[in-house]
C-alpha cells in the first residue's frame, strides 16, 4: 500500500486479448508454502499448502490479495513481458495439442482481473 508507482497512460475500456494489456504497477506474485492471507487466530495450518497469490493495490487504492493457479500466474508473468492475451495464451499452450481451447478461459480470468485493477486497461 505504499509502494511508489507512476500509471502509464492506457486506455481502461481496451481488450486485454487483443491489446497489450497495462498492469497496476503496484503488484506482486507470491508463491508461498502457506496460504498467508488465510493464516490467523481462527486458522493455523500445519501442514503446507503451496499456494499462488497476487497481491495489488485496488481501484480504491486497497490492498487485493487473489489467490491463483500456477497457470494463472504464468499468464500474468507473460502479460508483464509485454504479450497480449492472445499472444501470452500461445506461449503458454506452445506444444498443446488444443492450444485454442485455452482463450475463452483466459479472456474470462483477464475479464475479471481488469473488473478488479490488476489490469488497468491496454497500451494506448
Amino acid at each position: 500500500d505504499v509502494m511508489a508507482v507512476t500509471v502509464p497512460a492506457h486506455d481502461p475500456a481496451g481488450d486485454p486479448m487483443q491489446a497489450v494489456p497495462v498492469l497496476q504497477p503496484a503488484r506482486m506474485a507470491i508463491v508461498s508454502d502457506w496460504p498467508l492471507h488465510r493464516i490467523g487466530p481462527d486458522h493455523r495450518p500445519r501442514q503446507k499448502q503451496p499456494t499462488h497469490l497476487l497481491v495489488f493495490r485496488g481501484r480504491q487504492d486497497e490492498v487485493r490479495f487473489v489467490e491463483c493457479n500456477a497457470m494463472a500466474a504464468r499468464l500474468l508473468a507473460e502479460l508483464a513481458s509485454g504479450r497480449t492475451g492472445a499472444q501470452a495464451v500461445r506461449a503458454l499452450a506452445s506444444g498443446q495439442a488444443d492450444a485454442s481451447a485455452w482463450q475463452p478461459h483466459a479472456a474470462a480470468l483477464l475479464a475479471q482481473w481488469q473488473a478488479q485493477g490488476l489490469i488497468l486497461g491496454t497500451q494506448t
